[in-house]
């Protein structure tokens, strides 16, 4: 093995995404997404987002699609980098700071799922604060909304804690990366279907409860395996 080429890009970088003859890499704290040629690392194009892209895009049929920190999801063209479309999946522009930079109370994180031509993620931090998780459904050509639903875990009129530990032993939910074996739509250790975003009384075949995105000590978390007997 020997390496063809090397790109310094500088600063804390997500994992790379090759398609199209491309690298694909996120900047995370300096919210930029960079698309590399496959060949020699060329820097091709730069696109800056609003906020922390925390994990690297994903690429289907020529489009781009990342989510952000500032509670946007952003859709750009492969072949140079071209605007397609903002879809803003916070509920309203509410803003704090984290670890020194200002993001949205509903962050999105940067890999978005996406099944066909349809893009699915989730905004927010749990479904205990500010109202809960949102979770979305969109045309990926378009941006435009197919579903919409709300994760909340507290009663809407006392704000007391619901029971939500059925059908898992893990009470309430965090955003995460996305995940599907094609059946329902996985958000750790729950379960939606991927047409209404209803929740399914099923648990994922396998999931890490700390989360995919959780690099503090990820060569020790555990991971939960359920067996379904029928």
């Amino acid at each position: 093995l020997r390496c063809t080429w090397r790109a310094v890009l500088g600063g804390k970088l997500s994992a790379p995404v090759a398609a199209e003859g491309k690298v694909f890499v996120a900047g995370v704290d300096a919210h930029a997404l960079y698309a590399l040629d496959a060949k020699d690392g060329r820097t091709l194009w730069r696109f800056t987002a609003g906020g922390r892209i925390d994990s690297p895009p994903t690429v289907h049929n020529g489009l781009v699609v990342f989510g952000s920190a500032d509670g946007s999801v952003y859709c750009l063209r492969a072949s140079d980098g071209a605007f397609v479309w903002r879809f803003r999946a916070a509920p309203c522009d509410r803003r704090i700071v984290v670890r020194g930079q200002v993001e949205s109370v509903w962050p999105v994180h940067g890999n978005v799922l996406v099944h066909g031509d349809e893009a699915y993620f989730v905004a927010g931090r749990s479904s205990y604060l500010d109202e809960g998780l949102w979770l979305y459904r969109l045309n990926l050509r378009t941006g435009k909304t197919l579903t919409a639903r709300r994760i909340y875990s507290r009663d809407p009129r006392t704000g007391d804690e619901t029971d939500d530990t059925q059908p898992s032993d893990i009470p309430g939910a965090s955003p995460d990366v996305l995940s599907s074996d094609v059946g329902p739509l996985h958000i750790r250790q729950l379960a939606f279907d991927p047409q209404t975003l209803q929740r399914q009384k099923t648990r994922p075949p396998r999931f890490s409860p700390p989360g995919l995105l959780d690099d503090t000590r990820w060569h020790r978390n555990e991971w939960s395996s359920v067996t379904h007997i029928h």
